[in-house]
Parts: C-alpha cells; structure tokens; sequence
C-alpha cells in the first residue's frame, strides 16, 4: 500500500497544492499553510522526512490546472444528509471528476472553476442541499492516503478535474453570502456596520481571551464567536474576522481547522439568547470594574465599559525599551509605514496622481524607489476620476520599466469604478473581500490601496462636514484593518495653498504622513513617526505608448525623480558640496584599487565607513587645526547629498552614485 507522502507526490504530480496534517488528525501540522501549500516535490519529501505519519491536506483555489479548485464535501456525520444532497446534485449533472471516499462514508468531489468567479473563502449551508460543503480559495480538504483512526482516505473516482458548470459556481456563490436568518426584533442595529467590522478586529486582536487545547480551548472559542454576534457581525464575517485576527494570529492554540472553527461559530450564532449586534448598541465589551486595575511589574491595566482593548501604563523602562522593537514596517524606507495611512495632496494638474501611482508600482513590482528600500506586494488603485487615462498611464510605466518587470506578474491591481466611502460601508466590506480573494490567487501580502481621489469617493458628501469627513475617514480604517495594509488618499488642495489639503480637520487628525506635491517638489508636511525628508524634485516625462489603428500616437507620462546635476535649481550647503566631493574622490580611488577606469566612478558602491573616512580625509587640515566632525555632523552632510538625488541608497550602509 502506498505511504501517505506517496499519496501527497501523486496529489501534487495532478497539480493540486498539497501540505502537511497533523498525525491521525485533519488539524494543518504549520503555520501559513495558506501560502506555503505546494506542488514542489522536494519541499514536499522535507515535510515528511520530518514525520513520516502527518496527513495530508488538499488546498483549494490556486492550482496547476485551469482556473481555480472548488471543492465540494458531502458530510454524514452527525446524522447529516450529505449523501443524498450529493445524488441530488450528481442527478442535475455534478460533473463526474476526481472524487475522494472519506472514513466516515462522504465524499469529497474536485472541481474547477473560473479563477474570477469570486468566491473566496470556505462556505457551507447551501441552500436546499444540507450536508454540502464548498471550499474555496482559503479552505482545504483533507487528501487520499491520509489515515485517522485507523480509516483511510481513498481515490473513489480515479477521474480528471472537471469544470463546474455556470450553475454550480452559481449554488456555490449563494452559500457564500448565506447568514443565520436575523429578524428585526432579534438584530440591534445594522449587521456587519463598519463600526461592528472595527470594534470586533480591535477587540478579538486586543481583548479576546485565547483557547489552549485541553484547558477549556472550545468554551473559550465558543466564548468568542458569541461575543462577535454580539457586536452586530454576522457568521460568514465573523469567521473571516477570527481567523485572520485570532485563529491564525496565536490565540487558538493549536489554530482550528477552518472547517472546525467554523461550526464552533455556527453553534455559538444558533444557541444565542441576546439580540444580535446587543453590545455594540449598549458598548458593553468587558464586565470589568471600573476601580479593578492589575500590576504586572512594568505593566499595569484596567478594563473600562464601552472599551474592547484595557487601559494600560507602561512604566519608564520598559517603555525606552520597546524603541528598538516596536517600530513600524516601512513601506518605502524612511518615508512610509506599512499599516499607516497618508494624504497626497496638490492642485489640478500638479502630478499628484502621477506620483502616487510610481510609488505603488515600485512596490508592486519590489524596486526601489528613488534609491529607498520597498516593502513588496500588492497594490491595488482606485480610479475614482479620470478612469480611461490611467491605463494609458499604466501602459507608459509598463514600457518604462520593460527591462525591469521581464517575465513577471506584477501584482498591481486597478479598480475603475464607484466606490461609496461616504454611507454604510457596503462597497468597503465588498471591496475588501474583493481584495482578499485576489492576494490569495498571487500569494501575496496587500501592501496599499489607494483611493484616487477622496473627492469621489465621497459621492457627493460634504468635504467641509465632521459627519462626511468621519464617514471617510471610519471607511479608511475599515480597508486599513480589514487588509492590513497602508492606506494612501488622493486629495486636492484647498484655495489657500498654504493652509494645505482641503477639507475638515478630521483627516489630518487621522493622517500619519501627509505628502505635497507644488511645483514639481514631493514635500512631506507631517510624519506622526519618522522624520521629514528633504523635498524631491521630479519632471513627468512624456513616453510613447503605441500608434492606434488610424496611425494616430498615444502617449502619457511616467514619473523622473530628478538629480542635483538635471535640477540645478537643488544645491548644497559649502560643507555639504566637500561631502559630494569626498564621495567622487572615494569611488575613483576604489575604481583604481579594483583596475577599473576611475573615469567610470559613478559605477562604483561606497561603504558608509569608506565615505565618511574620504571626507575626513578632505578635511584633514581643519582636523589638524582643532576642527572636529561628530559622525552625527558627518550623517547629516551625507543625508542632505542624499535628499539633494546625487547619490542613492542601494541598500543599508551602501551608496552609489545617481548619475
């Protein structure tokens, strides 16, 4: 008989993603499986060289095949009528595909799908066809070979993957959006408000109790789950909620199986007695005391009615300590942070759009940008004004960068539609289920959504208005956390310039960087957390896209940031312009110590000890004199030939020139 990494070999020689279970259990053996599921034949032989007896999991949604895998599992246990439901379906025409015989007498049934029929993560409860399980993009099931109590997993139609006709993905889609039916005398208020969607990640990433296996882990879970419902969430948002913010974050330990963690919710929405969405109505998260405080020696806390996360101080310490370790992601170095949000403002015409669209594909596509480091991922834009003159804008940064993207995927997505910022939230929770199923397909992390422009995406709200500007500013939030992603807005400024970005003061409360763009200058205006960097000067450069069919031209404009010697206009300070000069110095002298041309110079990458020592040599008789140069004095000189773009940062304590 086959072993089970046998089993999970063939699995992946059909194209199926496949990753390791837990021994005799359908529980993943790894963190992220999500990601690191594979086809890979010798990643997979490293997982089971580790524990020949781990199980193996089938992961739904990307594969080798066409389109995207949707699996259907028809469940008997417990009494359930998955078999029946099943011959129902084969009788309408289920397609005869590869089919699995599971222990307990069901089966599962592989399937493909069209990769934009938007279904994005596990579902069950299809309508008319109890004990039918779908699993999409986010889900697993458990894989022939596997072996749990002593019952084995097994080919039961040894067939190729077949396409689920238009309406199976449809019966799938309608499992998708299926909630516990909630009258108006059992909900409270709005179900899945914006409101509920923020309260209920802060509170299950800061005030959740945890569930540890064999000390009370399903109480706790159950604990959970009910508490959500009663924030106003309904199941299928809860489920993505506590998987992302919970299950997967450290708290469920082991984490559940989605398949599993997903009855705990669907048990805690069904027993409930309160009215759903009761404690976002009255704000009651924690039955804490208000005079009850605990001390951990550095850290004290109180829980407080109307509050999902404690109060808590921090004492000296222990507070300078967490300097070192605290500190946010940047998304582009030393200018913005993953997870924060910005503003980018300017005038009609100033190429503020221009500019955060290079931003975001120099992320995309893991370049750097203007010489500083990048979090890759994906990026997705909102094309809220101007929607027919961005792919032209797309087309000129493709051909722009043709060398540099060759034979990639850039994971850079467009959204060329409404999108209502301003009223319940509906089009973000959309969008952001939307956004989710798509980072899943590339398998990457979602590093910005930019909303382009704020104007839009308040359909017709009042920019001047506490309310409206709240409304945006809570939406933001809503895409910021429910992606964990940076946030970046397009906005126009106000008539008086000088009084920067228009509009209520709510949103540069709510700012972390704000970002000017006047006079072919990228200002930064405020930084909550790094400091401002020297102005940037940029030209849009006009790039030839093609010839229409009439042999007419169509061209658009991509983004130079400029050098001190394409912008005289950017000059240095006398100490600074000795700086530049000991730079040029260093890399001709390293040029000839290598028996390369020094002609050449600009090609050659400098230490951060190998310039600061060249420009301490070009002072030498200053030094002499009792002129000292702090290497604090020193960093600031380099920072300012930096800021001024005639050299580049390649990587950290490495520099090359720009030119």
């Amino acid at each position: 008989m086959p072993s089970i990494l046998e089993h999970a070999l063939d699995l992946a020689a059909r194209g199926f993603r496949v990753f390791p279970l837990i021994p005799n259990d359908k529980k993943p053996a790894i963190d992220g499986w999500q990601q690191k599921a594979t086809t890979d034949e010798l990643q997979i032989r490293r997982w089971w060289q580790n524990n020949s007896g781990y199980n193996v999991g089938v992961a739904a949604g990307k594969w080798a095949g066409e389109g995207q895998l949707l699996l259907w599992d028809a469940d008997v246990k417990n009494g359930k009528p998955g078999l029946s439901s099943l011959a129902e379906l084969d009788m309408l025409g289920m397609p005869d595909s590869f089919r699995v015989s599971t222990p307990s007498g069901g089966f599962h049934v592989y399937t493909q799908m069209p990769a934009d029929a938007g279904i994005t993560v596990s579902a069950d409860r299809i309508p008319d066809y109890p004990g039918v399980d779908i699993r999409g993009p986010g889900g697993y099931v458990v894989g022939p070979g596997s072996v749990i109590n002593g019952q084995r997993y097994a080919v039961a139609a040894d067939n190729p993957v077949a396409l689920a006709e238009t309406w199976l993905v449809d019966l799938a889609k309608s499992a998708q959006g299926q909630k516990r039916e909630v009258t108006s005398r059992e909900a409270v208020g709005e179900i899945d408000s914006v409101e509920a969607l923020l309260r209920g990640a802060e509170w299950l990433r800061n005030g959740a109790p945890e569930a540890v296996e064999g000390d009370g882990g399903d109480h706790a879970t159950y604990i959970v789950a009910a508490r959500l419902r009663d924030f106003g969430l309904s199941e299928p948002t809860a489920f993505e909620l506590m998987s992302v913010h919970w299950n997967e974050a450290g708290k469920a330990s082991p984490p559940w199986a989605p398949e599993e963690l997903r009855r705990k919710i669907e048990n805690a929405f069904a027993y409930a007695q309160n009215p759903q969405g009761v404690s976002l109505a009255s704000a009651e998260f924690e039955a804490v005391p208000e005079d009850s405080g605990a001390c951990a020696g550095s850290r004290w806390e109180i829980g407080v009615k109307g509050r999902s996360a404690k109060i808590y101080a921090l004492d000296f310490d222990t507070s300078a300590d967490m300097a070192l370790v605290a500190g946010a992601e940047p998304l582009i170095e030393d200018m913005l942070d993953v997870g924060a949000m910005s503003v980018m403002y300017g005038a009609s015409n100033s190429g503020k759009t221009f500019v955060g669209l290079d931003m975001g594909f120099h992320i995309a596509a893991g370049l750097p940008w203007q010489g500083r480091r990048v979090s890759p991922g994906l990026v997705v834009h909102l094309v809220l004004e101007g929607g027919r003159g961005f792919h032209k804008r797309l087309a000129a940064l493709r051909k722009q960068y043709a060398d540099a993207i060759a034979g990639k995927r850039v994971p850079f997505l467009v959204v060329p539609c409404p999108i209502d910022m301003r009223t319940t939230g509906a089009d973000v929770r959309a969008l952001v289920k939307l956004i989710r199923s798509i980072a899943e397909e590339y398998g990457a992390p979602v590093r910005l959504v930019v909303i382009d422009t704020l104007s839009r995406a308040l359909a017709g709200g009042e920019e001047n208005g506490s309310q409206d500007m709240g409304a945006f500013v809570t939406n933001a939030d809503a895409l910021r956390n429910g992606l964990d992603c940076h946030v970046m807005t397009i906005h126009h400024s106000g008539k008086d310039a000088a009084k920067g970005a228009r509009g209520h003061s709510l949103l540069r409360a709510a700012t972390d960087t704000e970002i000017e763009i006047a006079d072919n200058e990228i200002r930064t205006t405020k930084q909550r957390d790094m400091e401002s960097i020297s102005p940037i000067r940029f030209a849009l450069v006009g790039v030839e896209i093609g010839k229409l069919d009439d042999g007419r031209r169509v061209d658009s404009c991509t983004v130079k940031l400029l050098t001190g010697s394409e912008f005289a206009p950017i000059e240095l300070s006398r100490s600074a312009t000795e700086m530049w000069e000991a730079f040029q110095d260093a890399a001709k002298d390293l040029a000839l110590q290598g028996g390369r041309d020094p002609a050449d110079w600009n090609d050659e990458i400098l230490t951060s000890e190998t310039w600061e020592e060249a420009y301490r040599a070009l002072r030498s008789e200053d030094a002499e004199a009792g002129k000292t140069f702090s290497t604090r004095y020193i960093r600031k000189l380099r920072s300012e030939v930096v800021d001024s773009g005639r050299v580049l940062k390649v990587q950290e304590n490495q520099w090359k020139a720009a030119t």
